[in-house]
């Protein structure tokens, strides 16, 4: 028996709800598939390309380069004039020297005895410390735990202690005028390189390896929680 249903054709009825607010949500609702679209399309462009980690960087890059690279240009900038305290107050204009300064730094023979000192100097004491720091931590593995922790302890005090009290420190340990290291060296035989002719030696004429060895010793870094090598920093 065939039973006839009433209303339009092609239309189940019950379907459609109440006509107003059921139109009113639907055309409020249709920016949003495509705001959703659009950040879908940006999820899947970042996780295909493998972008995550370059924008998680991006906020320091940019801080970066706001304190390095910005500073930078202004140097460069500032090194092509002849720029002093009347221009930094205002008073004079700038005065752009193109490439003088340059030549001026390159024909000074202190600027090439600086270079030379400073390139000894990283030579010498960069792997000085990274000897130190692997010999003090191959020394702390074969201690007991209790001379490991004193050994660690007190190279973790030389490093932390502020470098003004360290150069106060090693200019009273080698004062010419009865400091220990000069004692001590009176005090070792000759065939260990002592003798008396170290008594009243100033150290401080000897500015360079002086330097190295206050360098050296305030840069040893070592963890007093493990007995492993802990290179210097």
């Amino acid at each position: 028996m065939v039973r006839t249903v009433s209303g339009q054709p092609g239309r189940i009825p019950g379907s459609e709800g109440p006509a107003s607010p059921a139109g009113g949500r639907g055309l409020a609702r249709g920016a949003a598939p495509g705001g959703r679209g659009a950040r879908q399309r940006a999820t899947v462009f970042i996780r295909r390309h493998h972008l995550t980690p370059y924008a998680l960087l991006l906020p320091s890059a940019v801080a970066i380069g706001l304190l390095l690279f910005w500073p930078t240009i202004q140097i460069g900038e500032f090194s092509l004039q002849n720029y002093g305290i009347p221009q930094v107050t205002g008073v004079a204009p700038t005065h752009w020297v193109g490439a003088a300064n340059f030549t001026a730094t390159l024909s000074d023979p202190e600027f090439w005895l600086s270079l030379r000192i400073s390139v000894i100097f990283a030579a010498v004491v960069v792997p000085l410390t990274l000897v130190t720091g692997t010999l003090v931590g191959l020394l702390l593995n074969r201690l007991g735990p209790k001379m490991a922790t004193f050994v660690s302890s007190t190279a973790m005090l030389a490093w932390a202690t502020p470098a003004v009290s360290a150069s106060v420190i090693f200019i009273w340990l080698t004062d010419p005028d009865g400091g220990v290291v000069d004692w001590t060296l009176t005090k070792l035989p000759s065939w260990l390189g002592g003798g008396p002719h170290w008594a009243g030696f100033s150290w401080t004429n000897s500015a360079l390896p002086v330097y190295t060895l206050l360098t050296c010793w305030c840069s040893g870094r070592v963890s007093p929680s493990s007995p492993s090598p802990c290179w210097p920093g």
